[in-house]
């Protein structure tokens, strides 16, 4: 999974995800973005799981944090 616009995505990625995220909201909050997003194709959601996805990226601390299947997952940014 790959942050940023379809046709220039950023270097922020998930490893082992092939999800698209629609993002539908962005607030920004100093150097901190909080994103609120929904998953495009659903099938791929495990059972339960829900298709809304919120990501937080730290621009100062260089990390993206975000849910995934139940558990908080984090990506340091390069």
């Amino acid at each position: 999974m790959l942050a940023g616009h379809p046709e220039d995505p950023s270097d922020i990625a998930l490893p082992g995800m092939t999800r698209l995220i629609r993002i539908t909201a962005v607030a920004e909050e100093r150097a901190v973005l909080h994103l609120q997003g929904v998953v495009e194709d659903r099938s791929q959601l495990l059972p339960g799981e829900s298709a809304r996805v919120r990501l937080i990226v730290d621009r100062d601390r260089g990390e993206v944090r975000t849910t995934l299947a139940g558990r908080e997952a984090m990506l340091q940014l390069v």
